[in-house]
C-alpha cells in the first residue's frame, strides 16, 4: 500500500514538473529594427506599440497598432490569431518586454520584442493621432 501510495506521489511530482517547465520555455524572442523594417508592410504581421497614447502621437512606426502596456490585454480585441506574428516595441524595450511576456501568457506563439524605438533608424510617422488603434 505504501509503495501504490510513493508511486502515485512521484507520478504527481513529474507531471507537475513537466507543466511548470513548460512555462518556462515560454521566451521572449528578441527582433532586430532591420528585420522590422522589412516586415512593416506585410498583412500578418502586427506590429504593436505599447507607449502611452502621447508617446505614439509623437512618433510611430508605420501601421503600428497603439496599445499602451497598462491595456495590452486588449489586444484580444483585434481578433489578431494565437499563430500570427507580433512585434512589440516601447521607448527603451522595458514595457516591450514586459508586454511580450503577458501576450505570451496570453498564448500567443510568435511574440517578438523589438526592444525600444530608440533604436529604430528609419522614418516614424507622427501624424499627431492619439490612441490610433487601427492599422494602415
Amino acid at each position: 500500500m505504501k509503495i501504490l501510495f510513493l508511486c502515485f506521489f512521484v507520478l504527481f511530482l513529474s507531471l507537475g514538473c513537466s507543466t511548470s517547465s513548460v512555462e518556462r520555455n515560454k521566451e521572449v524572442v528578441p527582433i532586430t529594427t532591420e528585420s522590422v523594417f522589412s516586415m512593416i508592410d506585410q498583412e500578418d504581421v502586427y506590429i504593436i506599440d505599447v507607449r502611452e497614447d502621447y508617446e505614439y502621437a509623437s512618433g510611430h512606426i508605420k501601421n503600428a497598432y497603439n496599445i499602451p502596456l497598462s491595456n495590452i490585454h486588449e489586444i484580444q480585441k483585434l481578433f489578431i490569431e494565437l499563430d500570427s506574428t507580433i512585434i512589440v516595441y516601447c521607448r527603451t524595450g522595458v514595457r516591450s518586454r514586459k508586454a511580450a511576456e503577458i501576450l505570451l501568457d496570453l498564448g500567443y506563439q510568435n511574440v517578438f520584442d523589438m526592444g525600444g524605438i530608440d533604436m529604430w533608424n528609419y522614418e516614424l510617422i507622427s501624424d499627431g493621432s492619439v490612441g490610433n488603434s487601427s492599422k494602415r
